[in-house]
């Protein structure tokens, strides 16, 4: 595994796009979010093992809604997350796995409860409360490349907002921020995420 691959999936489990799942239609949507507050980053070094949690991620994926059930998958530098739930135009329920391709650390997961309230056929405003498994690489710095060596996991739960308005009749765009705070230990991290989607319907 490439020295790239494993430093962009430094961590995983982060919740996903709440905004994508709670759309009355299907959508496909590319984001990209930014990580803040009291996060695992150390200073690389050649004589021991060191964390470097990711501060940003960019990810794509696809949300199918066929009546009030909806699944999709999410990939990207965040790693891979299958999600399903049950939702209708208000309330939401929905939990996903979280998988690192590259295998450096566990399968992670999370679960969450989705509010809505849509002002239009174009804008919704929302708000959820979540909680999640995830995990941070370590990484020893060699000659060349970082290798992973190891990973620790941990819990988090929080709360998030989010807006989405459609700009044209399928094409849209969404902010989602969200604050979480880590179990027992009670470090804080903030997530903004923004994020351009395009809406289809399915025949059922």
């Amino acid at each position: 595994m490439s020295a790239l691959s494993l430093s962009l999936l430094s961590c995983t489990g982060s919740a996903p796009s709440i905004s994508g799942f709670m759309n009355p239609k299907s959508e496909i949507f590319i984001d990209n979010m930014s990580k803040s507050g009291d996060l695992y980053q150390e200073e690389s070094s050649y004589d021991y093992p060191y964390y470097d949690e990711f501060d940003w991620a960019f990810n794509a994926g696809a949300y199918f809604t066929i009546k009030n059930i909806a699944l999709g998958s999410e990939f990207g530098t965040s790693g891979f997350k299958p999600v399903l739930g049950l939702k209708n135009n208000y309330v939401g329920a929905l939990a996903w796995l979280s998988f690192d391709p590259s295998g450096a650390t566990t399968t992670t997961y999370g679960a969450a409860i989705a509010e809505q309230y849509t002002l239009n056929s174009a804008l919704r405003l929302g708000m959820y409360e979540y909680v999640n498994r995830s995990a941070i690489v370590s990484f020893e710095t060699g000659e060349v490349f970082r290798d992973a060596v190891g990973y620790k996991s941990y819990f988090e739960s929080g709360l998030g907002i989010y807006g989405a308005i459609s700009i044209i009749k399928t094409v849209g765009f969404a902010a989602e921020y969200k604050i979480g705070r880590q179990i027992k230990t009670h470090e804080i991290r903030r997530y903004l995420d923004l994020k351009v989607f395009y809406s289809f319907d399915i025949k059922s």
